[in-house]
């Protein structure tokens, strides 16, 4: 179904009454209860129906922030933010994601409908096997890797008059370059329209992802300073671990594990680092890199 008339009027709505800058973290919401019919109006269904078949569930399972996040567990399930129809700025779409042991997820953001019909700007798959795929428009097709079974950080970076975006996992790109951020399903645009959270499946997957800490907010950094993140492959690694250095003075890494034991500290001469963990012991291990100023950037990895 198109739902073309509730799209076009919820999407015009939108962009009348509510203020640019948004964040819920759903700690004001009741669990069990429906996202939408909570959010009063924040939140929508596709069909314009909250406490429907499409709405999602506030959930007390696990939250990232305080006691409440959202849980989507049904093939049915389809909910919406819209985001005001910006066109100009440099802007940060983020929120906190856990994908369960066993589940899918997906999202995506849309540019205006054409002709009542949903414009996808690009869509993000997360899996159960921590393999992620974004599709821009068939245009853009790129493979990521994510956690699976905890939180983690979700960031698009758009600058529509720039026609630039960027997809960053845990605060690292997953590609070194942006891409068109004009690109959509059915046609070229450059607006920010709408965040949907969808029950899009492997054809053998089930649904269960939680969502927390949504927001979208305008910001100052220009793009290529949210590229300056560090990069560390291969993931998993087993003998050799490289780390690419943000263009800023970074003058040393610490690795630490989870319990918070140093393994690993050097000095850093270049923009890229290699580093023997062939004797590491299997786990998620953090990095951390140090410039001049002290300005500090944190990665996670997994040594396997």
């Amino acid at each position: 179904m198109k739902y073309i008339i509730l799209i076009n009027l919820i999407f015009l709505g939108a962009a009348l009454t509510k203020a640019q800058s948004t964040y819920d973290n759903f700690d004001e919401y009741t669990a069990g209860s429906p996202l939408c019919v909570e959010s009063e109006g924040l939140w929508t269904t596709i069909d314009d129906n909250p406490g429907g078949i499409r709405d999602a569930f506030i959930s007390n399972e696990i939250a990232y922030s305080a006691s409440n996040s959202v849980v989507f567990t049904r093939s049915s399930s389809n909910v919406l933010l819209p985001l005001n129809n910006v066109r100009t700025g440099s802007w940060e779409l983020t929120f906190k994601m856990w994908v369960a042991s066993g589940g899918n997820g997906n999202f995506s953001v849309s540019h205006e409908p054409v002709n009542g019909q949903l414009n996808t700007a690009f869509e993000a798959t997360f899996t159960e096997t921590g393999h992620g795929i974004l599709n821009a428009a068939d245009a853009v097709i790129y493979d990521f890797t994510h956690p699976v079974g905890e939180w983690f950080d979700v960031k698009v970076v758009i600058r529509p008059e720039q026609n630039q975006a960027r997809l960053l996992i845990d605060e690292i790109p997953i590609r070194i370059d942006s891409w068109a951020w004009c690109l959509g399903s059915l046609g070229i645009d450059s607006t920010i329209t709408a965040l949907h959270f969808n029950p899009q499946a492997p054809a053998s997957g089930e649904i269960k992802y939680y969502i927390d800490d949504v927001g979208f907010q305008q910001t100052n950094l220009q793009l290529e300073e949210h590229a300056s993140s560090t990069r560390v492959y291969p993931i998993p690694a087993s003998h050799q671990l490289i780390i690419e250095v943000p263009s800023a003075q970074v003058v040393s890494c610490e690795i630490y594990s989870t319990i918070g034991k140093l393994v690993h500290k050097t000095t850093v001469a270049s923009e890229q680092l290699a580093i023997d963990c062939s004797s590491w012991k299997p786990g998620i291990y953090l990095s951390k890199l140090e410039s001049s100023n002290k300005k500090v950037w944190h990665t996670k990895f997994i040594i396997e």
